[in-house]
């Protein structure tokens, strides 16, 4: 099932779509599809560390060469207080992770589902969801910076 709702919304800060699906679903997963989205890929690719992701921790001269512009969690340009997944509140001079423009596209989507016929809520498993090589050896926290398990 697609479901196009960047029409729908219009840009708006909150935006709720409703819709029911036309068979039973046994582990439902949801997949972005997304297209004039507008970044330039050079620049995007060319400013991440692949050794932080890793999970190590950056020097100030990798972090300057591999992360430019977002090096920090300042650089994320609005002036919003940020917290991380663990819920530790971020300073402005924290190194960002993930640092470069990565850490400027992150979709913040949430959803809900109710079972019509009971009208109760339906409880979401949002743990495991990434891919064991993604979460075990590509994408990892360095020892010490807040961790949500």
């Amino acid at each position: 099932m697609l479901i196009r709702y960047d029409d729908q919304c219009n840009g708006l800060k909150s935006c709720r779509i409703e819709f029911t699906p036309t068979a039973d679903l046994t582990n439902p997963k949801i997949y972005y599809q997304l297209e004039n989205f507008y970044a330039n890929h050079r620049n995007f690719v060319k400013s991440r560390s692949y050794k932080q992701l890793r999970g190590n921790l950056l020097s100030a001269s990798d972090i300057g060469t591999q992360c430019d512009p977002v090096l920090r969690v300042g650089d994320l340009g609005d002036k919003t207080t940020k917290v991380s997944l663990g819920g530790t509140t971020l300073r402005s001079d924290d190194v960002a992770y993930p640092c470069g423009l990565i850490a400027k596209y992150f979709f913040n989507d949430t959803f809900m589902m109710t079972d019509e016929v009971t009208k109760t809520i339906v409880p979401i498993d949002e743990k495991n969801i990434a891919h064991a090589v993604d979460r075990d050896y590509k994408f990892k926290l360095p020892e010490g910076v807040d961790n949500p398990k």
